[in-house]
């Protein structure tokens, strides 16, 4: 069975005439009756009733007719939606971003604004630490990832749009001696104990911090590892050690701690759109050209004021 006979049997049911139908359709009237015997045949039931005088339905004809017509309407809403979607107007996007990067509005604004344009578009968001992100692209199990600089060689299915550049701070107890300067220099820190994420992370944090202290002429001691930013500032925030955060570690709220901003050269991290090289679809497009847009200027080089409350994390879940 194919979908011409169901669209021609539909015809002559609403006609209960074979030229007319015929003519609906712009074929001739023969292989409209054809078609039809052939459809008659291969489901085994006489669906019209034939005389000179009329056609109709017979019962068979009325149970299949509603069907036809539901098949009819699924190939229509079917087709549209395909259309739809290729215009970018529905869809599903699903985004990966590191812990630090959920406490700027940057994400919920843009999914805020985004929505507003495309409000049948849905989004799956979770969290994910930078080197699973990159492997999660290349799989095609994420749509989008949001990470910091990833380290070693990447991927060639990998492409990577810079969102912007994370200042470094240096995370110190509330009361060390640095925690009322203005800025400081990681050779201040020399003789301290570090927290830093671990190499595996692949967030590229301890490679900026190792970097750092190279060109200062020494390597920390690190006392403490932490795959998460809120983590390392709490191991701060105990007298633990120091810490390297980005600038939005500044929006998570732990008594005891003070960010005092590092003047090194290359005290930044940069945040980076990461997508399949082989993605062009319209919905990943509109997206990453909102991000861009809404970080420029970076968000993490304006004005953040004074301490405030950690504004509630994106849910590792789907926003309809």
């Amino acid at each position: 069975m194919e979908l011409r006979h169901i669209r021609y049997f539909v015809a002559v049911a609403e006609e209960l005439h074979f030229r007319r139908a015929a003519e609906r359709l712009r074929i001739s009237q023969p292989p409209l009756s054809l078609q039809i015997r052939e459809l008659e045949r291969e489901l085994g039931a006489v669906l019209f009733e034939r005389s000179r005088q009329k056609v109709a339905l017979t019962l068979a004809g009325r149970c299949f007719l509603q069907h036809a017509r539901q098949i009819l309407e699924d190939v229509k809403s079917a087709t549209n939606s395909v259309r739809r979607a290729a215009d970018g107007e529905i869809g599903e996007l699903r985004i990966a971003f590191t812990q630090s990067f959920e406490f700027l509005p940057l994400l919920p604004e843009t999914i805020h604004r985004f929505r507003a344009r495309f409000p049948e578009v849905t989004f799956a968001l979770r969290q994910m630490a930078s080197a699973e992100q990159l492997a999660a692209v290349v799989n095609r199990t994420i749509d989008l990832g949001i990470s910091r600089k990833p380290t070693g060689r990447l991927h060639s299915a990998i492409r990577l749009n810079k969102l912007y550049s994370d200042p470094l701070m240096l995370a110190v107890h509330q009361r060390d001696a640095l925690a009322k300067e203005p800025s400081t220099t990681i050779g201040a820190v020399r003789d301290r104990l570090f927290i830093a994420s671990p190499r595996e992370s692949g967030s590229g944090l301890r490679d900026i911090l190792m970097d750092l202290c190279r060109a200062e002429g020494f390597l920390p001691r690190i006392a403490q590892e932490a795959a998460e930013v809120p983590s390392i500032v709490s191991f701060v925030a105990a007298g633990v050690g120091v810490a390297v955060v980005p600038a939005s570690a500044r929006f998570i709220h732990i008594d005891g701690v003070r960010f005092v901003p590092l003047s090194d050269r290359r005290a930044e991290s940069a945040l980076y759109l990461v997508t399949h090289a082989d993605d062009r679809s319209t919905l990943m497009e509109e997206v990453k050209r909102m991000l861009l847009e809404a970080s420029a200027p970076p968000l993490a080089n304006a004005a953040i004021p004074g301490r405030r409350r950690l504004r509630k994390p994106l849910p590792p879940a789907r926003i309809t």
